[in-house]
């Protein structure tokens, strides 16, 4: 399982980013980063041309 993101490098994304969150929103956030990026592992899996629904269309 992921772990979330160290609040030391989630502030510094934040910050970069331009985001200002309270300690309520950012504790929320920063705990489903694993959650986020164990979707990120599933749908950045290389697929076959075959499996893009545009390049299957007949018109």
């Amino acid at each position: 399982m992921a772990e979330p993101l160290s609040r030391v490098v989630f502030d510094a994304v934040m910050a970069r980013a331009g985001i200002v969150l309270s300690d309520a929103e950012a504790e929320g956030i920063r705990a489903a980063s694993a959650h986020v990026q164990r979707f990120a592992a599933a749908v950045r899996v290389p697929r076959p041309v075959g499996a893009e629904p545009a390049t299957v269309f007949a018109p």
